[in-house]
């Protein structure tokens, strides 16, 4: 349960989950699933069926998208306790 904790205080700092109460947090960190990322994995890609949602607990990531010619182009970066996803 320590981990759970330990999740629950990250959640807490996400904008999008500001307004819930520590047990309702607390709930939702049991639907979770913690998954972890090196350097230059691709999390989702363009076009890719949005079935999940991630919080980035520690670290960042960019957000890139393809252009017509095959070019892919950076168009923001997230830091710890932003979110994406649906």
């Amino acid at each position: 349960r320590d981990s759970a904790h330990r999740l629950v205080k990250v959640l807490r700092k996400v904008k999008a989950f500001e307004s819930l109460k520590y047990n309702e947090i607390a709930r939702l960190v049991d639907l979770l699933t913690e998954l972890h990322f090196k350097a230059g994995d691709f999390i989702v890609r363009q076009g890719d069926h949005g079935d999940s949602f991630y919080v980035i607990k520690r670290g960042q990531a960019s957000v890139t998208i393809n252009g017509e010619d095959g070019t892919s182009k950076e168009v923001m970066q997230l830091a710890e306790y932003e979110y994406f996803g649906e």
